[in-house]
């Protein structure tokens, strides 16, 4: 079996799908029609491939199998340091707070001995994502 990614890939003005290998970025569509493969969700974003994937993991496994021995043929995607897009959006991220030494230090507490600890959670709206080198934009309001 051929070991790859999924990933969300800003390009043109869109969110694409691409397949990683070894660090290296090939649009899914592209890919598909490159390897003359007829498969209607080769256009899917990474949330309606996970959502499908039931019905398309073993096609996306033969794919990549195809790709990953034709990789010298097919266009590598050129990908900028703010080019990757969220990786999924999840409908409800559930968060927890002060979860590792590092965070707590950070936010000036000090973490409970793990039998009495009560983790802190939350939820966050979807549009809280942010993709890589993405700037993070606080509220006026936030300090």
């Amino acid at each position: 079996m051929t070991w790859y990614g999924l990933a969300s890939v800003k390009t043109a003005g869109a969110v694409r799908t691409a397949l990683v290998f070894d660090g290296h970025l090939f649009d899914l569509e592209r890919t598909a029609e490159s390897l003359s493969a007829s498969i209607d969700w080769a256009r899917s974003s990474v949330d309606e491939l996970l959502a499908r994937w039931a019905d398309v993991s073993s096609q996306l496994d033969r794919l990549a199998e195809d790709a990953a021995t034709a990789l010298s043929g097919l266009e590598e995607l050129v990908v900028g340091p703010n080019d990757l897009a969220p990786p999924l959006r999840p409908g409800r991220p559930f968060c927890a707070a002060a979860n590792y030494i590092e965070h707590a230090n950070e936010m000036g507490t000090v973490l409970a001995a793990k039998s009495d600890s009560n983790p802190y959670m939350f939820i966050k709206p979807d549009t809280s994502l942010i993709g890589h080198n993405d700037t993070v934009i606080m509220p006026a309001a936030s300090a």
